[in-house]
């Protein structure tokens, strides 16, 4: 595609997206934009005949002119960059355009060919992207700058590199040290225990709203943090081979202990701008500019008290055909000086272990707290199966708040998992 008539598409594209051109609504025609920017006639018309063919607009009978559709953000536009948070919108601009030039950021669509996600949104949708493996294979044959651990929990049950984690981070907890003023709360000390974090939320839940004590407890996803720092393990991978593990001694001891928590708290209606604790990450900071004091998961004696994965991944969806510029992506964002420049700007810890060294300060009390952690990132086998994550989730919801015994819940799931595993085909062995 000609500059040209990128420019031209951008256009139009940047009006639709800040409702200058709303959906269902009849364009300028093409003669009018041509005016307006200066872009000749017969490259707008071509701008306007590549958007109905991507289905963003729509030419109806004559004499109604050309229209935005109205579910036009439903589409996957060629070459487009999806993101969720600005720091990838500047780190697109000045680090990955320059090396890419045919991607065209988007802001509003909900879906992109090439995405940046949470761990979460590519776990359930793993089976719609590319597998990465030849492209960062051919790109960095030698791994040894990589956390190569961080990199693999994103390949499916068949072998498939579905995201590539950007940088990553462990979970560490912010404390609003106002509310804990307000509530005569002392603050909790770093080596703070599991049993001293449940006595807080007792203490805070009786001189709070429900929706002000802990930030995360609304959000569904939430539990897998805490079982997976109490010891608690959902799938088990040995020598390649996958076995469900809800039945062992220590995941029921996990069971019970978050069935313990989340009675401490009620489904909050909904979530309160500001609450006494809430979980984070290294890159939550920057991003949401928290304040407050900051402290490890507390302490789970005897357990070995790792942390899970959070990061950002990248993403390609696979009606890409494009190789060429699947390499180019991922060469430019697995690029040392785009790593580095996450490591200056202290966005989570970069992927490249070069980066992530120099991207902590000695002196700074948050990086004593996330600096350790960084070494206990406990691998999820379960991230192999899209459709036994969304399982899972769905029946963890209705686990945590009831009154069923830790026990029974595991008879019932586990050999459902197992089966799952035994009869999925083309499961790596």
């Amino acid at each position: 595609m000609s500059d040209k008539l990128q420019n031209a598409r951008e256009y139009i594209l940047r009006n639709i997206e800040s409702a200058e051109f709303k959906g269902g609504q009849k364009l300028p025609s093409a003669r009018d934009l041509a005016e307006q920017t200066g872009i000749s006639f017969t490259i707008m018309q071509m701008a306007f005949n590549t958007l109905i063919a991507d289905g963003i607009l729509t030419s109806g009978v004559s004499r109604q002119g050309t229209r935005v559709r109205k579910d036009w953000a439903e589409r996957i536009l060629p070459n487009s960059f999806l993101t969720f948070r600005p720091i990838w919108e500047n780190l697109f601009r000045d680090r990955i355009h320059p090396q890419v030039p045919e991607l065209f950021d988007i802001k509003a669509f909900h879906f992109g060919s090439c995405e940046v996600r949470v761990s979460s949104e590519a776990v359930a949708k793993q089976q719609e992207y590319l597998d990465l493996s030849e492209f960062f294979e051919s790109e960095f044959p030698d791994r040894n700058d990589f956390f190569n651990a961080q990199i693999e929990q994103f390949r499916s049950h068949d072998g498939r590199l579905y995201a590539l984690p950007l940088m990553f981070s462990p979970w560490a907890f912010c404390c609003d040290e106002e509310l804990f003023r307000k509530c005569g709360c002392p603050l909790p000390e770093p080596d703070w225990t599991w049993d001293d974090f449940l006595a807080l939320l007792r203490s805070l839940h009786g001189k709070l709203p429900p929706q002000q004590v802990l930030a995360s407890s609304k959000d569904p996803t939430r539990w897998l943090i805490y079982l997976t720092h109490l010891g608690g393990r959902i799938f088990e991978c040995h020598e390649g081979g996958y076995k469900a593990v809800l039945n062992t001694p220590e995941t029921l001891t996990a069971l019970q202990k978050l069935q313990e928590l989340y009675h401490i708290l009620p489904r909050p209606e909904q979530c309160a701008e500001r609450c006494a604790l809430q979980l984070c990450t290294r890159q939550d900071i920057l991003s949401y500019s928290m304040k407050g004091k900051f402290l490890p998961l507390p302490h789970v004696s005897g357990g070995e008290n790792f942390s899970l994965m959070a990061g950002d991944l990248l993403c390609i969806r696979r009606t890409v055909n494009n190789f060429d510029t699947v390499r180019k992506i991922i060469r430019s964002v697995y690029s040392p000086e785009l790593q580095q420049e996450i490591g200056r700007r202290r966005y989570g810890i970069p992927i490249r272990k070069s980066a992530a060294i120099q991207s902590f300060a000695e002196n700074d009390p948050q990086d004593r707290i996330f600096f350790p952690q960084m070494f206990r990132i406990a691998a999820t086998p379960h991230y192999a199966w899209g459709m036994v994550n969304g399982l899972i989730q769905e029946a963890m919801s209705g686990f945590l708040y009831s009154a069923r015994t830790p026990q029974d819940f595991v008879d019932e799931l586990n050999p459902v998992l197992q089966a799952i595993i035994k009869y999925t085909p083309e499961t790596k062995k």
